[in-house]
């Protein structure tokens, strides 16, 4: 895990021999989370679906930088979101015993995501771009349960760092341009797993400027993510299955 993370970081610093074209885009994106999660701690494991602890969408801005030169592509962006909500909790198992707890509690579900993705095309023409390459991120989680009636609280919080290999395609018809970008990983590491899958589809619409100065397009489109985790936290084993997915908009300005 380490050597391919050195390999990423040693690709995308070596790609940048020449001046980019810098391409900034705030993104405004609604997001809703969707998956299980299970908590073991010695002989009791809480388990619950998230969809049953009422977490409410987030409102976020999906911040994305974009350095473009000659066939090689360098993208930076970053995710910050946090679900609240008041639900259920699930099933909770002590042993070989097993008890349903409808006790409502009030859950945070804090899932931060930045990453760095460079991309070499393999083919390249007037309307289609096909690129291979590598990226390396990190995933920030932190989760907080807490039982209105007990108080007891259940909390995690962890930075799981990978590496994982990593596809563009771009396509462009008239002045609009479609870019998608795909990613995904599955590893071990010392304290658990992740397995790992990000695509991003927009569409860039031009809304102004001329080649060799200011041009701003229009950015629609859809961020899905998919993850699968296992980790130790103060004792405690975490396991949690998500899906974070919305729409988004957003104004690229660049030169």
């Amino acid at each position: 895990m380490r050597a391919f993370t050195c390999l990423g970081l040693s690709l995308l610093l070596g790609a940048c021999t020449s001046a980019p074209a810098i391409r900034a885009v705030p993104r405004y994106s609604v997001l809703e989370i969707e998956g299980d999660l299970e908590t073991v701690s010695g002989a009791i494991t809480a388990s619950s679906k998230l969809s049953g602890l009422g977490l409410d969408d987030d409102r976020v801005l999906l911040p994305r930088v974009d350095l473009d030169w000659n066939r090689n592509h360098l993208t930076l962006s970053g995710l910050d979101a946090e679900f609240e909500g008041t639900g259920l909790e699930g099933d909770v198992n002590v042993g070989l015993g097993s008890v349903t707890i409808m006790a409502r509690a009030r859950t945070t579900f804090e899932f931060g995501l930045w990453v760095a993705q460079y991309h070499r095309d393999l083919f390249s023409s007037a309307h289609l771009d096909l690129g291979l390459g590598l990226g390396v991120g990190m995933v920030d989680t932190d989760i907080t349960i807490t039982a209105l009636v007990t108080s007891e609280t259940i909390q995690t919080d962890a930075d799981l760092p990978f590496a994982y290999p990593s596809m563009r395609i771009a396509a462009r018809l008239g002045g609009a341009e479609l870019v998608i970008l795909a990613s995904g990983i599955s590893a071990k590491f010392d304290d658990g797993r992740v397995s790992f899958l990000d695509i991003d589809a927009g569409t860039r619409i031009p809304l102004f400027g001329s080649e060799g100065g200011f041009r701003g397009a229009l950015d629609l489109g859809y961020r899905m993510l998919r993850g699968d985790f296992e980790y130790e936290d103060q004792g405690s084993d975490i396991q949690a299955e998500t899906s974070i997915q919305g729409p988004y908009i957003g104004l690229g300005i660049w030169r």
